[in-house]
């Protein structure tokens, strides 16, 4: 028993070593079977219907439990489908089938992609150098002009549309900015309509919209249809692991949520909330969606790699989210550091600074934050984490090309006097453990103090409806009442299934019931404040005066700025 709970907190803290099967043995035949994998597919819907699995990662629920049925059936249906096809035909296959796939998903998604994948094409056939890339950055632009709620709200604000453009947004963008860099570099190996395709296309791509969880490099894709038996293997054990954080997750979740309400425990969601609380919600989905590729003949590598398994920030940063980063390291590290400059360490800084503060920032901010508010809305979260690590990894490599350079010199001058060095020590057992609460530490003051820059600066937690609201009170008539309705909607949307916002981790709904009552205050309709005052914890008897409700909010939202505002709220002090 001890040795199974032993192997089980190994396998949460570092499951490639554990998942990894001795090289050259051959993988059971269980693994590869198709009947293991339809019966995994059915865990997994089960898992999305009672709301244990979030297989669109951390995007929002798109599909209902039959359409994610009929979803995840057609990834089963495709595997078995697949022996029957040989050579090239299983490429076409694939690509036709996951085109019909998307298609059932989300009209709008298939209308949007199928666009874009096409005017890709036509740019790579009609274009050479420069216009090429601006013709892969005049795509996105033009999404990005259309899905801005000021210039375009029939489409942002559209059942139609709307949903679409966000979906879009997790699924293309960076898998177009990745595919595009891969083709510049590789000028005589063009991709035909076919390849295009599948890279786009291939499900489960489509469904769980992967975002930076899946956007693998051309190769593992152009591969696709001829599943070895080692790769359908692999594909059966990432799933099962992915289930299996699934489960970890709503587990650990609960027991910490438990927790926290005993007196004086309310500390206990601090650790909790980062690092482990997104690397178990995020492993869950990434280990899933590798998976399925890997079931349908695509060898699609790990985006996370153990990263609770990192003891620095520069080893957490290779390990998490592994397909961001290397797209990162190769479009905005290697042009600086490879470039011919004579100082090494000063070309080393500048490739850092253009993976955190240039290529994360801009990739995060025109994809992720852009369409999830649909404006131009600084990024500041992002900005401030991605300042905190360019200085914490670019101190590591600086250290770690110096302890590089002083080795090789030693070795050097131990060769020129015909001495043999002694074998490095090994670090400390000491050093070893303290260095992960170190690593996490930093890793948490690097994304709640991203998280944190929107309060300290704005006040308040700011998303669509946020920017929707402030853009409403600079109106007036008709487009005023427009947005104002508008805003009204999504703040009601965020607080459907919400009932209490007393802890501080349910700050967005907090600022979403106090906008709310803003709102309505501002219109002169009233309804439903009181049910918001009881959200709050707040007297409901102060909807009887508007005025005071009024500075209490003012209070809370303007007043409460920057690190002393923090701090009231942590300690639960928000009365004026």
């Amino acid at each position: 028993m001890l040795s199974r709970i032993k192997l089980m907190g190994r396998f949460l803290w570092d499951p490639e070593s554990v998942l990894a099967r001795p090289e050259g043995t051959p993988p059971p035949a269980l693994l590869k079977s198709p009947f293991l994998f339809i019966i995994l597919l059915g865990i997994l819907w089960a898992g999305y219907h009672f709301k244990l699995a979030h297989l669109t990662c951390w995007t929002p629920a798109f599909y209902s439990s039959l359409k994610m049925a009929v979803l995840l059936g057609s990834i089963g249906l495709a595997s078995l489908l697949l022996p029957f096809f040989n050579g090239s035909k299983k490429l076409v296959f694939l690509a036709i089938f996951s085109h019909a796939v998307t298609l059932f998903a989300s009209l709008p998604l298939w209308l949007l992609s199928a666009a874009t994948v096409t005017a890709y094409f036509l740019i790579i056939k009609l274009f050479k150098g420069f216009w090429r890339h601006a013709g892969v950055i005049a795509i996105i632009a033009t999404m990005m002009i259309f899905f801005n709620f000021r210039l375009f709200p029939g489409i942002v604000f559209s059942d139609f549309w709307g949903l679409a453009g966000l979906m879009w947004a997790f699924f293309i963008p960076l898998r177009l900015v990745w595919f595009h860099y891969q083709v510049t570099r590789s000028p005589q190996n063009p991709p035909d309509f076919l390849e295009i395709n599948t890279y786009f296309f291939m499900i489960p791509a489509p469904i769980m919209l992967p975002y930076m969880f899946a956007i693998p490099r051309r190769e593992e894709i152009t591969a696709s249809g001829n599943p070895e038996d080692e790769i359908l293997a692999r594909g059966a054990v990432y799933i099962m692991a992915g289930i299996a954080f699934y489960l970890a997750y709503q587990s650990f979740d609960r027991f910490f949520m438990v927790v926290a309400t005993i007196p004086g425990m309310k500390w206990i969601l601090i650790p909790w909330s980062y690092p482990f609380e997104p690397v178990f919600y995020a492993l869950g989905s990434a280990y899933v969606i590798t998976g399925l590729y890997n079931r349908l003949g695509a060898s699609v590598t790990l985006a996370f790699r153990s990263p609770l398994n990192s003891n620095s920030v520069l080893e957490w940063w290779r390990r998490w989210n592994v397909h961001f980063r290397d797209m990162l390291v190769e479009i905005f590290f290697y042009p600086f550091v490879m470039g011919k400059r004579q100082n090494p360490y000063l070309r080393l800084w500048a490739g850092t600074f253009g993976v955190f503060i240039i290529g994360s920032t801009i990739l995060h901010w025109a994809i992720k934050h852009y369409f999830g508010i649909n404006d131009t809305v600084f990024y500041w979260s992002m900005l401030v984490e991605n300042s905190i690590m360019f200085i914490a990894v670019g101190i590591l490599l600086h250290i770690e090309r110096w302890q590089t350079d002083l080795a090789i010199a030693r070795r050097r001058q131990a060769r020129l006097e015909g001495r043999t060095l002694p074998a490095p020590l090994p670090i400390p057992l000491w050093r070893r453990i303290i260095a992960y609460p170190i690593t996490y530490f930093i890793v948490f003051v690097s994304v709640m103090g991203g998280y944190s820059s929107n309060l300290i600066i704005n006040g308040t937690y700011v998303d669509q409806g946020t920017a929707v609201m402030y853009h409403a009170q600079k109106q007036s008539g008709q487009k005023r009442a427009f947005y104002m309705q508008k805003a009204d909607e999504y703040f009601t949307r965020i607080l459907k299934n919400t009932n209490d916002v007393s802890s501080p981790w349910k700050i967005k709904e907090r600022h979403a019931a106090m906008k709310l009552i803003s709102l309505r205050l501002a219109e002169g309709k009233p309804h439903g404040i009181e049910k918001l005052l009881r959200i709050l914890s707040w007297d409901e008897s102060l909807s009887k005066k508007p005025d005071d409700l009024r500075r209490k909010i003012d209070y809370e939202l303007n007043v409460m700025k920057g690190i002393s505002g923090i701090k009231r709220m942590l300690r639960g002090k928000l009365e004026g």
